[in-house]
């Protein structure tokens, strides 16, 4: 069960019917746990209709085996994530603001919905310098992402169920 007046309402049930994700359990959506980058590319696979790929990666912490093998090959393939190093993925380290942001912007490029640099944003700690900011300006231009009251977009706080899906929900 979902508050209805929570600003995740349209996205968790949107997710559902969609098939993007699930509850944590039957009747739970856990929207303040955190999201593992598995889950996330998982959720964005789905979300794209879980188009055949091979499930072999290059990453030694992916098994062919992991529910989440054939989202990581089919992100890796379309340039959507490169791991977090050469030979690893980590799938069940929590995603962070920044890196979420990252994959949906990387596949709205490879969707054709964008097609490059998005401006400057305005969050006072988004420097221009790191390799999330023109997905932070994309997204924050096209309503996908908001900042906190004090001007940040605090691009390494981990982000939650509620933020993953409502993310995804806005993207699309």
């Amino acid at each position: 069960v979902v508050d209805p007046s929570a600003y995740y309402f349209t996205p968790v049930y949107w997710a559902k019917d969609a098939k993007v994700t699930a509850g944590t359990t039957t009747t739970t959506f856990s929207p303040s746990s955190t999201v593992s980058r598995g889950d996330m590319i998982t959720w964005l696979y789905r979300y794209a209709g879980s188009p055949a790929v091979s499930t072999t990666t290059k990453f030694k912490d992916v098994k062919d085996s992991d529910y989440y093998a054939k989202a990581v090959a089919w992100a890796t393939s379309k340039g959507i994530t490169f791991g977090t190093s050469d030979t690893t993925f980590s799938p069940k380290k929590a995603v962070t603001r920044a890196e979420m942001i990252s994959f949906l912007y990387r596949y709205s490029q490879a969707v054709g919905k964008t097609d490059g640099e998005s401006g400057k944003s305005d969050f006072n700690d988004v420097l221009s310098s790191k390799y999330y900011a023109s997905a932070v300006a994309w997204g924050a231009e096209n309503g996908v992402v908001a900042g906190y009251a004090d001007g940040t977009f605090r691009p390494d706080k981990t982000c939650t169920r509620a933020e993953g899906v409502s993310f995804i929900y806005r993207a699309v």
